[in-house]
């Protein structure tokens, strides 16, 4: 961010999105991010000292809304975040089938139709599912592709 924190109006905030191409995003309060459904809605001046260095660390947070749900998201400085809007693409080998799953949503395999999985989490490692029944989690690792 650039300006004076005191005055959140002034303030310029630099978005940097991992999953869609395109160049950084420098935008004010209430702007929409460009190629997505969120907007900034709220900063908020954090700072702590880091107990390693002594130093004083800004860990400011800035509350981005996504306009067709109302979810909101704290992006924190320097920070990855990931959005609730993140997704999964899995590959069924039993059918070959592929099929997106976004995160926190249930899914079914075939022929096991009754049987409900939950997105869990998305890492660059795999995903974590979670028997929607047992609880039992379940991790798929990626698919190592040539």
């Amino acid at each position: 961010y650039d300006g004076d924190p005191a005055k959140p109006e002034s303030l310029t905030f630099q978005i940097n999105t991992v999953d869609i191409k395109q160049p950084s995003s420098f935008l004010k309060l209430q702007e929409p991010i460009p190629k997505t459904k969120f907007k900034i809605i709220k900063f908020e001046l954090k700072k702590i000292t880091d107990p390693n260095t002594g130093a004083e660390k800004d860990i400011s947070e800035l509350t981005v809304e996504n306009s067709e749900s109302g979810d909101q998201v704290v992006l924190v400085l320097e920070k990855i975040v990931d959005s609730p809007d993140s997704y999964a693409l899995f590959k069924y080998l039993w059918n070959g089938t592929q099929f997106p799953v976004k995160k926190q949503k249930t899914f079914a395999l075939k022929p096991e139709d009754d049987v409900l999985y939950k997105l869990i989490d998305i890492t660059n490692a795999g995903a974590l599912i979670e028997n929607a029944k047992t609880g039992e989690q379940i991790k798929v690792p990626k698919l190592e592709t040539p």
